[in-house]
């Protein structure tokens, strides 16, 4: 395992909660950095990196299918702790789902992992065809400078000149349907980001993508995407919008005053088309007013 004390360019395998932490000497960059910026605004990123404004995510108190199932069919049974019990209410229960997490694992009751290993079985079936994700492997991380800035990415898998995203949804998805859950959630930036730091790296220019989308309800569907070359521009585009940001930014210093909120003006809004065509007030007339 790399350690984190020298780390340099290149691909490594970290602990989820040492990526997390940031291992580069200088705060650096990742998607769901530059996500925040697009999302929000460059405050918001500051806020949510942990060398600068240093915000604490807690982890999970309930169980997650989604994130179980990440964590099973990406790093296998090493992810995830079954605690034998029939709830969380014992002494003895709550004491080992505590150790689970405090070893980064995934603590879930009999009947949390039964559901889990059929989704993850589901997962497999469906992507063998795909020659996809067929046997756990710890997730690599990438560590590469643009300039004099430091970027890192957490890739789910890199193999084959594939960079291979797992993703889950509540919704569903279908071909054609799951592409609105793509944008709202920036992934699309996300894979543009996870290329360019591939290419980095390696200085393999043709690496491809798969974004992988399931469902976390029974049948447990999934879709294998990747971005065509319009959805691979706009999203570079946008990527490229919020590294700008995040340049500029820690480029003036690290302190909260060089990472503003929201432009100070007022914004005219317009009415959305959908509105604009239901705008009909016949019926709402109030007798004896004029």
């Amino acid at each position: 395992m790399s350690g984190t004390k020298s780390i340099t360019p290149g691909i490594h395998v970290l602990s989820a909660a040492e990526y997390h932490a940031d291992p580069c000497p200088e705060p650096s960059a990742s998607s769901s950095i530059l996500r925040k910026i697009l999302s929000g605004s460059a405050r918001h990123a500051w806020l949510a990196h942990p060398k600068l404004g240093g915000a604490v995510q807690e982890p999970r108190s309930t169980f997650d299918l989604g994130t179980a199932a990440h964590a099973l069919l990406l790093e296998g049974e090493d992810g995830i702790a079954i605690v034998e019990a029939d709830d969380w209410r014992t002494k003895a229960a709550r004491e080992a789902r505590d150790e689970a997490r405090a070893a980064g694992k995934i603590p879930m009751l009999p009947e949390q992992a039964a559901e889990c290993y059929a989704m993850v079985e589901a997962a497999r079936d469906q992507l063998r065809p795909f020659g996809l994700l067929a046997e756990p492997a710890p997730e690599s991380t990438l560590i590469w400078r643009q300039g004099p800035h430091w970027c890192r990415a957490r890739l789910d898998r890199f193999e084959s000149r594939t960079v291979i995203d797992y993703k889950t949804t509540a919704r569903s998805a279908r071909p054609g349907l799951v592409d609105r859950l793509v944008w709202s959630m920036g992934y699309d930036v996300q894979i543009a980001w996870y290329l360019d730091g591939a290419t980095a790296v390696t200085g393999d220019d043709q690496i491809q993508h798969r974004l992988i989308v399931q469902e976390v309800t029974p049948p447990y569907a999934l879709s294998v995407l990747a971005l065509g070359p319009a959805a691979m521009g706009s999203a570079r585009g946008r990527m490229r919008a919020a590294w700008n940001v995040w340049a500029g930014c820690l480029q003036k210093g690290r302190e909260p005053e060089h990472w503003p909120l929201y432009d100070p003006e007022v914004v005219e809004i317009g009415a959305p088309a959908w509105l604009a065509n239901d705008l009909s007030i016949e019926g709402l007339e109030v007798e004896g007013e004029e």
